[in-house]
């Protein structure tokens, strides 16, 4: 059907003979566009282990770098900065399992 309508669309609107064919003018701009390329294979398993110890070794140093200022947004921000890409969950796993906790700031009272 979009052929028929990519052939005529030269005499007639494309709404018009989409109108006529029931179907939907984004179908057929989306028909248009070439096809996207197969996305590459997952990695294996054992890469994937090593990543996230590399990842967790990285959030570490950074969490004591800013000497146990920054929280899960920010290490996260950091990360991202950096090319590494992971998730605020992740992060905040890593901080738990680890037993790190950032430094909250006091609250000041004015007597």
């Amino acid at each position: 059907m979009y052929c028929f309508i990519q052939t005529q669309s030269q005499i007639y609107p494309v709404q018009v003979l989409c109108q006529i064919l029931e179907l939907s003018r984004s179908g057929y701009y989306e028909w248009l566009k070439p096809p996207k390329p197969p996305t590459k294979a997952a990695p294996e398993t054992q890469s994937i282990a090593v990543s996230r110890a590399s990842n967790t070794q990285q959030i570490k140093d950074i969490f004591g770098l800013h000497r146990r200022r920054y929280g899960t947004r920010r290490l996260v921000r950091e990360m991202n900065d950096r090319g590494i890409f992971v998730s605020r969950d992740f992060v905040r796993k890593v901080l738990a399992d680890n037993q790190l906790r950032p430094i909250q700031p006091q609250r000041r009272t004015v007597p």
